[in-house]
């Protein structure tokens, strides 16, 4: 079978396990995300936590770090036959987990429901880290290529997700 077909079993989330990524998991990280057509750059095995099942990893995300010490949660992805299990939940809070620093996510303004889930909030682009910034204008030049495609561009928007507070 190959890695990126859907297994043929019901994925579920104890048949998954959420892990910090391997360096052996990068080029299957590699994979999920351009399946999805996400931002292929800046793909470091070790930014990322998976989702590994029986047959290979079903889900990724990063936490990729900004100059003024912020984060920004990126390459989120789950496999279709996949979702709807809380592995993206179960991700994301492996990642942001004991971190007290801003955590922004750049994404399509039809997920900011999804998000919202998480804690996240639509912010102004211009309130986010200049890293951030610079990402959403790729990606929304990058979405205007899929006008030249015949598709509807996707408008980008920033997020933010809520701050715990410190302990103590």
């Amino acid at each position: 079978m190959r890695r990126d077909a859907a297994p043929a079993y019901a994925t579920t989330a104890t048949d998954v396990v959420v892990r910090r990524a391997l360096e052996s998991d990068q080029a299957e990280i590699i994979a999920l995300v351009r399946s999805e057509q996400l931002n292929p750059n800046g793909l470091h095995w070790h930014r990322f936590v998976v989702a590994a099942g029986a047959q290979g990893l079903v889900g990724a995300a990063q936490l990729r770090a900004n100059s003024d010490g912020s984060h920004e949660l990126a390459s989120l992805v789950v496999r279709a036959h996949a979702r709807r299990h809380g592995l993206a939940t179960r991700m994301i809070e492996l990642l942001v987990q004991g971190r007290f620093s801003r955590v922004f996510a750049v994404t399509r303004r039809g997920n900011v429901p999804r998000f919202a889930r998480w804690g996240f909030v639509e912010i102004d682009a211009r309130d986010a880290a200049r890293e951030v910034r610079q990402r959403r204008i790729i990606g929304q030049m990058a979405s205007i290529v899929s006008l030249l495609r015949g598709r509807r561009p996707s408008r980008l928007v920033v997020l933010e997700r809520a701050r715990p507070t410190r302990p103590g």
